[in-house]
């Protein structure tokens, strides 16, 4: 038990010290394709990538990329008041990104492809991309919304509120139901690969996302209210602290995701050996937090 109220004390201060930052995410970055560049462009309204100035239109490099794949980039999209400002990762090529070092090997000097060329997101042009939604000049003017795609690890914390069991028989060969468990503590940290969108308007922006990963759940249970495999005469049956790995699918909106596992439940302690869900599957659902997109 004094090891289930420490880890539970630990994953508080987990979820305090993670709801003063931003997000839990490695490698965000939004995924911009040719064909969604063109999908902009021929919606009503027409939205592009451009400068600054406002008087290109931006398509991607297409030379070298795979036949059946698309031309991509990824960046980093911050709203400023409708004016979606995108953020390239570096296109390197060492006529602007100078190595530190001379190479004695020619062949590891990067080259873009289309270095230089106009119209062409390349190496050589100002990194002050950017889509432009239109702005609403008047009360009767609807509020434009688009969409870019995003993905990034994700690392959050859990509540599993839900447990299904399965049937189960003792040494006596007494049978328990399908057991739904609601009571008990379940949290648990969560890591996953996130795929989602974000729409964006003039005001603000929102994200749904959809995160497979890895849950590892911690909760204590009480042995005198759970089903053994054979019957103690002991007079004191001890809590014992449970760790339960689960494959999740977390569904989320902003802040907020539902998760659902699958898993097992391992417990640890005197005793654990007669309880009878030892190393038996279950079904979760929680409540997942630190999906801050």
């Amino acid at each position: 038990m004094q090891r289930f109220v420490l880890c539970a004390l630990f994953l508080c201060n987990i979820q305090l010290v993670c709801a003063q930052v931003p997000s839990y995410r490695a490698r965000f970055r939004y995924i911009l394709t040719q064909r969604r560049i063109d999908q902009l462009r021929k919606g009503c309204p027409s939205l592009i990538v451009t400068d600054a100035l406002g008087k290109t239109a931006y398509n991607l490099c297409s030379v070298g990329v795979p036949s059946g794949r698309q031309p991509r980039i990824r960046a980093l999209v911050t709203n400023d008041k409708g004016t979606l400002l995108l953020d390239p990762w570096s296109v390197r090529d060492d006529r602007v990104n100078k190595p530190c070092q001379a190479r004695s090997d020619s062949t590891s000097v990067k080259k873009d492809p289309c270095y230089g060329t106009t119209g062409i997101i390349n190496a050589a042009i100002d990194n002050d991309l950017r889509i432009q939604l239109p702005k609403r000049t008047r009360i009767g003017d609807p509020t434009i919304a688009t969409w870019l795609h995003y993905q990034t690890w994700l690392f959050g914390v859990n509540a599993i509120g839900l447990k299904v069991r399965p049937r189960v028989k003792d040494d006596a060969d007494s049978t328990y139901t399908r057991n739904a468990v609601s009571g008990t503590l379940n949290l648990g940290l969560n890591v996953g690969y996130s795929f989602g969108w974000t729409y964006f308007t003039h005001r603000s922006s929102h994200s749904y996302s959809i995160t497979p990963g890895l849950n590892l759940g911690f909760s204590g249970v009480s042995l005198s209210k759970e089903p053994l495999k054979r019957k103690t005469t002991l007079t004191y049956i001890p809590s014992n602290f449970v760790f339960s790995p689960a494959l999740s699918l977390i569904g989320a909106r902003n802040d907020v995701g539902l998760i659902f596992t699958v898993g097992v439940d391992r417990m640890f302690g005197k005793y654990a050996d007669v309880w009878l869900y030892q190393n038996k599957l279950f079904y979760g659902i929680g409540v997942s937090a630190g999906l801050k997109l």
